[in-house]
Formats: structure tokens, C-alpha cells, sequence
């Protein structure tokens, strides 16, 4: 056998080797635990990466929240509307606080802070009392229950627990204030809510309602 031919053989059979290994691969990946686990963890990386950026965007937006809220809090607290904190921390007080503010300007009742919030009070629009059109929001009733929830347990009839400010709830807080040496202002406010809070436990002052 001549060394040409020896180089043609060798070079077949590793040719063929090479043929069979590659089948072998092809005809086991689908089977492969783990080739099928590599794909699993691929595809959970992506959507690892995909939550991690949906959670920076919503400690962005919470971190915004807060800093208008903590701004909100400066304001009301310069103007008149209670000693609240001024945490950015969505309390009971910081509610009551915005609605008795909103109350007082004609501006639909929210308790929540916003841009339209923080301009009315930096500009001081001018005085309206009472309460302007637009829906109560789930803040404003939870608020509203608890203050009326406390005003039945000190035996101050409210009517229904309905989280509304009607006439009946209105009339119960000018009691309960007059009774106290308040203002009389038949308003959900931040000084209304700390005095029930401390007579009564429906009211927890370090968070929302």
C-alpha cells in the first residue's frame, strides 16, 4: 500500500468519525436533560432582566410619588392644615389633611397628593368652601369610614358607615368638635382625625386607613 493511499484512508475514516459524532450530538440534544436545562435557565435570565427593569421603573415611579407627597406635606403643614409629618409616607393624618384642604378650596375630594395639589397650594387660589364636583376616590372613603367607624364607638350617630360625607356625618363632626373645644368645621381634617385616633383604635395614624 503506497503512503498516498494510506493518507486517503486515514483522511475517510476521520471524516467518518467526525460524520458520526456530529449525528450522535444531533440526535441526542433534544433528549438532554441537560441542554434542556441550559435552555430553561437562558430563557429565565431573559425574563429575569425584564423584571429586574420593570422593578427600577416602579422604585422610580414610587420614589417620585414620595417626593411629591413629602413636598404636599411641607405645604399643608405651612398653610394651616395640621402638624404632619413630612416623610412622604401616605398616612391618615396626610389624607385627612389633603381633603380638608380640598374641602376648603372647592376642589373635588381625592386625598391624594398631586402636581394639580401641590399648585393650588403653592398659589394660594383664593378660599371656596365646600366640597367641588368629581368622584370620592378610595382614599376619601377609607378615610371617611374610619372617622365615621370612631364617631359611632364615642356615640356620635353618623347614620350609615358608607364612606361618604353626607349631611348626617357632617353634622356629627361638628358635634364631636364642639364638644372638644375645636373649630367647628363639620370637615374630615388632620387635627379631627388625630383626636379621634387617640380616643378611639379605628384610626392608625402611622399609615393609611
Amino acid at each position: 500500500m503506497t503512503a498516498n493511499r494510506v493518507r486517503v484512508l486515514s483522511a475517510t475514516f476521520l471524516v467518518m468519525c467526525f460524520g458520526v459524532a456530529l449525528n450522535m450530538i444531533a440526535l441526542q440534544t433534544p433528549h438532554d436533560p441537560r441542554a434542556m436545562s441550559s435552555v430553561v435557565v437562558s430563557d429565565g435570565a431573559t425574563d429575569t432582566s425584564a423584571d429586574r427593569g420593570s422593578s427600577a421603573a416602579n422604585a422610580a415611579d414610587v420614589g417620585k410619588k414620595r417626593t411629591l407627597l413629602r413636598a404636599v406635606q411641607r405645604e399643608l403643614n405651612r398653610v394651616g392644615y395640621g402638624e404632619i409629618k413630612e416623610d412622604g409616607q401616605d398616612t391618615a393624618l396626610s389624607r385627612a389633611a389633603i381633603m380638608a384642604f380640598e374641602f376648603d378650596h372647592g376642589l373635588p375630594l381625592t386625598a391624594r397628593a398631586s402636581d394639580g395639589l401641590l399648585e393650588a397650594l403653592l398659589l394660594g387660589r383664593q378660599r371656596a368652601p365646600g366640597v367641588g364636583a368629581g368622584r370620592a376616590t378610595d382614599e376619601v372613603r377609607t378615610v371617611v369610614r374610619a372617622v365615621q367607624t370612631a364617631l359611632t364607638k364615642l356615640e356620635f350617630s353618623v347614620g350609615r358607615i358608607d364612606g361618604r360625607v353626607g349631611r348626617r356625618t357632617q353634622v356629627a363632626i361638628k358635634s364631636f368638635e364642639r364638644k372638644h373645644g375645636m373649630p367647628e368645621t363639620g370637615r374630615i381634617s388632620a387635627p379631627l382625625v388625630a383626636r379621634l385616633a387617640r380616643m378611639t383604635n379605628s384610626i392608625t395614624l402611622s399609615s393609611a386607613p
